[in-house]
């Protein structure tokens, strides 16, 4: 059972979508995390590749991302919403799970909180058309939600039942433990709708934003990984857990090397999951 709960984001295998479906299923994954990009290719059409993921025996547990889509002056908004509806149209034809939600990285008019909540129901009530849940998670960088508890309180006034939060372990590198032990503890555990998971490429120095990622394994700089873990299992959390990596973390491997980075990270999860069983 805990094997099935971690999925696969395949944006940095190599390859386009068919290589990329075959490999996340000779690593015996029965869901993945996929994007807009991983659905583009110049050898196939956007239908052919979605045909494609609907033929493979592959769950879209999760799609990334709807960007930039809230905190802007309300002019922009309907804009963003057209976005997000064709980001819907796609995932309800690949029978996508989840739609992952970033914030605006600038915001010049100071958007406030309670201006995020109409568009957030809209977005949480359009999802709820397709069969697609809402999940979102704050960028560190974002003047307009750059932290957990300003996502929670929005959720909170957003009150819709199709709205669940991501957490991201990357995102929680600037915070304190104590900060970072408080949310966990904190947060309902049924608004919780996915944890994405990673390290940090090249150790354990000065973390900036744009920072390049790689598979958490064991010895690897993953910020919070093994708290995360041991905090959310202990209290219930029953949902998928996301094996993350940056697009350009593996240039030079070849795909057995690629396979091996992979199962590495598959039994560092496994094992702090059955840690926390055992407890």
């Amino acid at each position: 059972m805990t094997r099935q709960r971690i999925i696969l984001n395949v944006a940095f295998l190599p390859g386009n979508l068919e290589a990329k479906l075959k490999q996340a299923a000779a690593l015996e994954f029965s869901a993945i995390e996929i994007g807009n990009t991983d659905l583009t290719s110049t050898d196939q059409t956007l239908q052919s590749n979605a045909c494609l993921l609907r033929a493979s025996e592959l769950k879209v547990a999760a799609f990334h991302e709807l960007r930039d889509f809230l905190g802007h002056p309300s002019h922009l908004m309907e804009y963003k919403m057209n976005l997000a509806k064709s980001n819907l149209r796609l995932m309800a034809e690949i029978n996508a799970d989840l739609l992952l939600v970033t914030p605006a990285l600038k915001n010049n008019s100071k958007t406030g909180l309670e201006a995020m909540v109409e568009p957030l129901k809209a977005l949480a009530m359009l999802g709820t058309v397709r069969g697609v849940r809402i999940g979102l998670k704050p960028l560190p960088s974002s003047k307009s939600l750059s932290n957990y508890a300003q996502v929670i309180s929005l959720l909170n006034k957003t009150d819709h039942a199709n709205l669940c939060l991501v957490i991201d372990n990357i995102s929680l590198q600037n915070s304190s433990a104590a900060s970072v032990e408080k949310m966990l503890q904190a947060v309902p555990i049924e608004l919780i709708g996915l944890v994405q998971l990673s390290a940090v490429e090249g150790g354990s120095g000065e973390l900036t934003e744009n920072i390049s990622t790689r598979l958490p394994t064991a010895g690897s700089f993953a910020p919070y990984v093994e708290r995360i873990i041991t905090i959310l299992e202990k209290r219930g959390y029953a949902g998928f857990y996301s094996l993350n990596a940056d697009v350009f973390s593996y240039p030079t491997f070849s795909g057995t090397m690629i396979h091996s980075a992979v199962i590495d990270s598959l039994h560092y999860l496994q094992k702090l999951i059955g840690q926390t069983d055992s407890q």
